[in-house]
């Protein structure tokens, strides 16, 4: 009888696992996903103020912090620089995500780029 008790306890523990495994993963495919709009908001950002000059920045950081909660950086070379019509901007955006199974902490990196389309 006593088997029977421990397989049942080992079967709600594995489940139980299994269920906490699937949620930190889809909270990393969230972050991922959210990585992808925060791209999109500086691409705008960057054709619309022709670089990624204060006022963009200032822009990029407001909605990182009301939407994002402040967790993206961004680097780039181009940084406080109105450029001329059709330049290219890159940069990186980092971001770290913390899995809740087993305390590992993942840097997220991607990279953009976005033409300045301000005359």
């Amino acid at each position: 009888m006593l088997d029977g008790i421990q397989m049942t306890f080992f079967k709600i523990y594995i489940a139980l696992l299994s269920i906490s495994l699937i949620f930190d993963v889809a909270g990393y495919c969230i972050r991922l996903n959210q990585t992808n709009d925060f791209k999109q908001q500086i691409n705008y950002q960057i054709e619309r103020n022709g670089g990624l000059n204060s006022n963009a920045l200032k822009e990029i950081e407001k909605k990182n912090k009301e939407a994002y909660g402040g967790s993206f950086q961004v680097h780039s070379a181009s940084l406080n620089k109105t450029l001329p019509y059709g330049s290219e901007v890159t940069y990186k955006i980092s971001t770290t995500y913390n899995f809740q199974l087993g305390g590992h902490k993942e840097v997220i990196e991607v990279k953009g780029g976005a033409l300045s389309l301000i005359r």
